[in-house]
């Protein structure tokens, strides 16, 4: 049978949670009796900074009445933040087993992050044991054909989408049923709006690779980390930086926080940002420019229409072992110039500075092309898909 196929070996560390399994499961049976229509919404464990966190603000803010709970770890730097809003619940806990397995809908930002038991539940979930309605609010805007993301092996029911590009992409491409996939942008937009700039700040927001998640002995010979270190070193452009009182922030991405002792320590005017020390949405606000390659971030910074350049000094190797390119293009859709070693990067960080970081015509009519919704009801629009379900 095909879903046979589908079921991934248990590890050790799942097992922990067959005890928490057995006993929540019959117990979510009474819960169903008095709490109905219950949302389970999450992001990574550790995680409120993306667009689950700002669905369930505004639940909490709007509706109080509904059965909305946010699942993270009691630990977080972030539990504070969502606690504040009440119907939070310990990431792993028996209780969040309960909810997961009481949920009519189990909401995310990222796939397969919010089941409690890790492999042992998406399994459950494959054999039809746990039956919910999966509603996926994306971490990013994709642009390239990601397969972990075909209705094939998600069975998604609703699958949010932040442009209208993007909508066209995943509808046509990623094998869907008709109305599983709506266009209502993404939650984490409605708090791009109205932001003050610091046009001294240039942020560097680097996403990952598949071939760099193993020992830091590789990753230390990376072509990635080298090319880094050259650009963050490069004598030419820390002297511009101190002459003209800018600063660099550098936030690699997630899977590259591990090593990020590698990058070398803060300077007067660059700072390596550790992830548990900064919030990426504020970092993406108050800076001037940004600087990445293929991070779905500088859609966010796009649409607060602000200068973006993409660094692609590995760009064939990427598209060969990483994400194949899908319906974007960067240099025809692009909403800013591709540059491909750091000697042309520091020339056009100098030219936009000169420029006050000003955002040309060119990239401006792309951007608005590509979000002809930018407003602030994307948690609106995203909360009433999930109550039509």
């Amino acid at each position: 049978m095909y879903w046979i196929t589908k079921l991934k070996k248990i590890r050790l560390k799942d097992l922990n949670s067959l005890f928490k399994i057995l006993a929540a499961y019959p117990l979510s049976y009474l819960l169903k009796l008095y709490k109905k229509d219950i949302w389970l919404i999450s992001e990574r464990p550790d995680d409120a900074r993306d667009n689950g966190y700002y669905l369930f603000k505004y639940i909490r803010e709007n509706y109080p009445n509904d059965n909305a709970y946010y699942a993270i770890n009691k630990d977080s730097n972030d539990y504070n933040k969502v606690s504040k809003f009440g119907n939070t619940i310990n990431f792993g806990s028996i209780r969040h087993f309960m909810y997961y397995f009481a949920a009519n809908k189990n909401i995310s930002s990222h796939i397969g992050s919010g089941e409690p038991g890790g492999q042992l539940c998406l399994n459950l979930e494959i054999l039809g044991v746990i039956k919910n309605t999966k509603v996926f609010l994306q971490h990013g805007i994709i642009k390239d054909m990601l397969n972990f993301a075909l209705y094939k092996n998600t069975n998604i029911d609703l699958f949010v989408c932040g442009a209208a590009p993007e909508y066209e992409y995943v509808a046509k491409e990623f094998g869907y049923p008709k109305n599983h996939v709506k266009y209502t942008g993404l939650c984490r937009f409605d708090g791009l709006h109205n932001v003050k700039v610091n046009n001294n700040q240039i942020l560097i927001m680097p996403t990952w690779r598949h071939w760099l998640d193993g020992e830091v002995e590789e990753f230390e010979k990376s072509d990635y980390l080298q090319e880094y270190l050259k650009l963050l070193r490069d004598k030419d452009l820390n002297e511009y930086l101190k002459e003209n009182e800018l600063k660099i922030v550098f936030y690699p991405h997630d899977n590259i926080q591990k090593y990020i002792h590698l990058f070398g320590e803060s300077t007067n005017n660059i700072t390596i940002a550790r992830k548990s020390e900064f919030d990426v949405q504020e970092l993406l606000k108050e800076s001037a420019i940004l600087i990445t390659d293929y991070s779905s971030v500088f859609f966010d910074f796009a649409y607060m229409n602000k200068p973006i350049l993409h660094f692609h000094f590995d760009d064939s190797k990427y598209r060969q072992n990483h994400y194949k390119e899908g319906y974007f293009n960067y240099v025809r859709d692009g909403f800013g110039p591709v540059l491909y070693n750091s000697k042309d990067l520091i020339k056009e960080v100098k030219l936009r500075h000169k420029d006050n970081f000003r955002l040309s015509k060119t990239y401006s009519e792309r951007i608005k092309n590509f979000f002809p919704l930018h407003d602030q009801r994307n948690c609106t629009r995203t909360y009433e898909e999930i109550s039509s379900i």
